[in-house]
């Protein structure tokens, strides 16, 4: 377990694998045999119970105690150098946003609109291509999370994470300060999965101004190799397929679907976005730009006037 976690994306279960953790002991033992004559005893001991020559012997209950510290201190270092590089991506985040941003996006100053699919894949793809700066980049409205995954589904399609757009423009923000960049994403409703009898009710309360949200959307469980199942069952983690019953396990993937057009804002989570006292006021502005009543200009002075959130 400890070697697994000095190792970056080691292989499932090798934490579970005995070998591989003992031939991680023994290598411990023997760079630090020179250096304290206790460790030596102990890889002495290790290396005959591994082949080695000499009559084996238990350990005794000190060496338990040295190894253990050993491996505690291995741990420790692993830990707080995993701490050390999250921190340093999170104050180092809205720089390598700004470098994205920069590659997608060359040459704008100012808000600048993109209608046609062609730019709205190209450019999408390569702001959100792989590595995702390691979860850096996050997407606000009401509910705002972390970008694990962008892939593009074809047309205007894509997934994210386990969100499924359908994309009609973006625009791209980049007002001076750095810190402020951001992309704003505009959704067309797609078609309704069928699974839910009040959605339709539900669309005509968004359309009407009379629902509680200014949107709205299903949440299903899409089962391999295309199956449809609603959110109930795919919690249950079991669904009636083809007049039988089957346990679903890992075959079954949510999705969430917007059925209204719905809109959001891409930026790195360090951004001055990303405080709580902001997304009231930010939702009211998305809010807007979905009915027509408001514009990206107003959205873009409001973040500009934000506080520098603090690292």
């Amino acid at each position: 377990m400890v070697k697994q976690l000095r190792m970056q994306g080691g292989e499932p279960g090798a934490e579970y694998d005995l070998q591989y953790g003992l031939d991680f002991v023994s290598h411990l033992l023997y760079s630090g045999q020179n250096r304290d004559p206790l460790l030596k005893q102990i890889h002495d001991l290790v290396s005959i119970r591994r082949g080695a020559r000499g009559q084996s012997a238990p350990l005794s209950v000190a060496d338990q105690m040295i190894l253990a510290e050993v491996l505690f201190e291995q741990a420790r270092e692993s830990v707080l150098a995993d701490r050390n590089r999250a921190a340093a991506q999170r104050r180092f985040s809205p720089v390598k946003f700004v470098e994205r941003f920069g590659q997608s996006f060359p040459g704008v100053r100012g808000i600048q609109w993109f209608d046609s699919e062609e730019d709205v894949v190209e450019r999408l793809t390569t702001l959100l291509s792989p590595p995702l700066l390691n979860s850096a980049i996050w997407w606000w409205r009401d509910g705002n999370n972390q970008i694990e995954e962008f892939t593009h589904k074809g047309g205007r399609n894509f997934l994210m994470d386990v969100y499924e757009l359908n994309i009609r423009r973006i625009a791209a923000v980049n007002n001076s300060r750095y810190d402020r960049e951001f992309v704003y994403v505009e959704l067309n409703a797609m078609e309704p999965t069928g699974l839910y009898s009040t959605t339709a009710d539900r669309i005509a309360e968004v359309k009407s101004g009379t629902g509680d949200w200014s949107y709205y959307w299903e949440e299903y469980g899409l089962v391999d190799p295309g199956h449809q199942i609603t959110r109930a069952e795919y919690d249950d983690g079991a669904a009636k397929i083809n007049g039988k019953l089957h346990k679903l396990g890992d075959k079954a993937h949510l999705r969430v679907r917007y059925v209204t057009p719905y809109n959001f804002l891409i930026a790195p989570q360090e951004s001055p976005i990303n405080d709580p006292n902001f997304d009231e006021q930010l939702t009211k502005y998305l809010d807007a730009l979905l009915l027509k009543e408001g514009e990206l200009e107003l959205l873009s002075g409001a973040i500009q006037k934000l506080r520098k959130r603090l690292s």
